[in-house]
């Protein structure tokens, strides 16, 4: 990104069809620089905000319990944001 060339590269390059999630993470290594932690830095955070969302939007505790249980336990959920 830096050099001006990344919106040029081969278009079967997954990184230039996941451009909010590359510059995010562009980002994040620029001010706390590159780490493991840095890393999976964007996608916890972005788990943490679908559990808060489905948390806030949801009316009663009993409902928001199932959902965020379900949501939190799902499989492709927990593969999701673990993964960049």
């Amino acid at each position: 990104m830096s050099t001006g060339e990344f919106l040029r590269e081969d278009p079967g390059n997954i990184f230039v069809h996941r451009l909010r999630a590359t510059v995010v993470l562009g980002l994040i290594y620029k001010l706390f620089g590159v780490s493991i932690y840095t890393t999976n830095l964007w996608p916890f955070a972005t788990a943490i905000l679908t559990l808060v969302t489905l948390w806030l939007a949801l009316p009663d505790r009993a409902s928001r319990l199932v959902a965020v249980a379900l949501c939190a336990s799902n499989p492709v959920f927990f593969e999701f944001s673990k993964n960049l």
